[in-house]
């Protein structure tokens, strides 16, 4: 369910036009679902959802439709039915963004603002990764990724938006695995990872930036 929300950023009138209902914590709907079930959605304040599926007639969670690798015809259906409701929750009910965390975002601008440069997504096959790149020689000085808490290395499955940097040695010998992590897919010897959550102060980032810009123009 995870992947369905994926850069996806909830929009409160396009519930409300769905069929959700306001509650102390967010919004809630339910509807029937493969003639024997109820599914029961709930998105937060901050657009987080969850979603439980009821068998009508023991009123008892029908988990199996969030165990992977679950198999059988009965399963299967009851399982693409589920899915494909929250897929058209998710088109219907929330907006699409790329890097859409507060960070992500100012760290976006502050480059714009900058460099005058904007991000540039090169993969057909990794439509969400992008790089920026110096315009005098196209070298990049910035990765932008969003990924789970477990590829780069800290426990836990969340999705975080990240920035790969390059680096001096003196900032990659500072690496803790909170606030600078060794670089994601990149050469861990001259590139680090910056996770855009909060972890470092915006301020503290955009140095790095700069510091990253400089070392992508040496030759």
């Amino acid at each position: 369910m995870r992947n369905i929300f994926k850069n996806r950023k909830v929009n409160a009138a396009k519930l409300s036009a769905y069929g959700f209902v306001r509650t102390e914590n967010g919004y809630s709907y339910a509807a029937t679902l493969a003639e024997q079930f109820r599914i029961v959605v709930r998105v937060s304040e901050n657009g987080d959802v969850c979603a439980n599926l009821i068998d009508i007639m023991t009123n008892e969670e029908y988990a199996l439709v969030n165990v992977e690798g679950a198999s059988g015809g009965f399963v299967g259906m009851v399982k693409a039915e589920y899915e494909a409701k929250l897929a058209d929750i998710a088109d219907k009910c929330f907006d699409g963004v790329i890097f859409g965390s507060r960070q992500a975002q100012e760290v976006i601008g502050y480059i714009r603002s900058a460099y005058g440069d904007e991000l540039q997504y090169l993969w057909d096959n990794f439509p969400e990764d992008a790089v920026f790149r110096r315009r005098d020689n196209a070298k990049w000085y910035g990765a932008m990724m969003y990924l789970t808490d477990d590829k780069i290395g800290r426990s836990g499955d969340t999705y975080v938006d990240i920035i790969d940097l390059k680096a001096t040695p003196a900032t990659i010998a500072n690496i803790d695995g909170k606030k600078i992590l060794p670089a994601y897919h990149m050469n861990k010897n001259h590139w680090i990872t910056i996770c855009l959550d909060g972890s470092m102060e915006t301020g503290e980032i955009c140095r790095l930036i700069d510091e990253s810009y400089m070392l992508a123009g040496k030759k």
